[in-house]
């Protein structure tokens, strides 16, 4: 069973939740060795008990990230999961690489709205691009 409700369980920050809202949307975490870079946790919840992963190094997902085969992208994208997860900072600038990625352009901007603590207000629904 997955559980959505992890968040707010587990008393994540909102930058991490941010972090990990970006994580989850690159490739990162398919890779042969992602794997070590995870905590295995066993929390009790609601009676039960859930095992969950967390990464905790996010500046070794940065570098993980860096020498795996994905695309130029998702390494941006971990960059800016980083950042959020208090890792090291980013310039903002990376996101504007993102112009021509509607799929990533959204998920930076629902990472922002996390991080502001506004996730669960807006959602976006994309539009056709305007015709030239």
């Amino acid at each position: 069973m997955i559980r959505d409700d992890w968040k707010t369980a587990t008393g994540a920050s909102l930058g991490l939740r941010a972090a990990v809202h970006l994580l989850t949307f690159t490739a990162v975490p398919d890779q042969p060795g992602f794997g070590d870079l995870v905590t295995i946790l066993d929390l009790p919840w609601d009676g039960e008990i859930v095992r969950m992963g967390q990464v905790t190094d996010w500046a070794a997902v940065v570098d993980f990230a860096a020498a795996a085969d994905v695309p130029d992208r998702d390494r941006r994208m971990i960059a800016m999961a980083a950042g959020y997860a208090g890792g090291p900072p980013v310039d903002l600038e990376a996101a504007v690489g993102f112009a021509g990625d509607p799929a990533a352009a959204q998920r930076v901007i629902e990472a922002f709205a996390i991080a502001t603590g506004h996730g669960d207000r807006w959602e976006l629904t994309e539009r056709p691009a305007p015709s030239a």
